[in-house]
């Protein structure tokens, strides 16, 4: 496993091919957290439409602190869930000295509906942690990359890594847009010389 190699290329693809979305430039703990909850289970077109209005009317956790359950679900509702993302939302409201103080991934996952892999992929791109938050299609990607997928490996790529943030963007974004389940775009891919799948098919 040349890890190394891995770490750089992604890094390298990320500089030039990362998504445009509303959040990618936040250096707002608070808004990362609502894009990563905005996010579960929905796509990231209608995430991106909410979040701007969400954040439009709760710029601040403050602002959040001061809503209902149910005014935040009204404004949720487009993207489902929203019984569960509101509750979750509000909820942090009531942990905010964790959100406050936090300063890696291990303090985040102590929030309420916050779990190793929003927690890790903030710790990543917002704290400089050495960590990969490990999605459905990161994890996809790297079957396809090492012919497996176990902790060491995203621990080997976190170490290598030069910037932690590009790293965890690239990998999420190369398995969403160009790693698909099926008919991945293997000659789009920074990794096809070093990858097994490619390699294979």
């Amino acid at each position: 496993m040349d890890a190394k190699r891995v770490a750089r290329a992604v890094e390298r693809w990320a500089r030039e091919n990362l998504e445009k979305l509303p959040w990618r430039g936040e250096r707002s703990l608070y808004r990362l957290l609502v894009a990563e909850i905005l996010l579960k289970r929905t796509t990231r077109k209608a995430a991106s439409l909410v979040y701007m209005q969400f954040i439009e009317k709760y710029p601040t956790l403050e602002d959040l602190c001061k809503a209902s359950v149910e005014e935040v679900e009204q404004l949720l509702r487009p993207i489902g869930l929203y019984n569960q993302r509101a509750r979750q939302l509000v909820q942090i409201c009531e942990h905010r000295h964790v959100l406050e103080k936090a300063t890696t991934w291990r303090e985040l996952a102590r929030l309420p509906g916050v779990g190793e892999y929003t927690a890790k992929a903030i710790g990543a791109i917002l704290f400089g942690e050495r960590v990969i938050g490990i999605d459905g299609n990161v994890k996809r990607l790297l079957v396809r990359v090492f012919g497996r997928y176990d902790d060491k490996i995203a621990d080997a790529l976190a170490m290598e890594a030069e910037d932690t943030r590009l790293l965890q963007l690239g990998l999420v974004d190369l398995g969403y847009r160009i790693c698909a389940p099926r008919r991945p775009k293997c000659n789009k891919c920074p990794l096809a010389e070093t990858c097994l799948y490619t390699r294979q098919h």
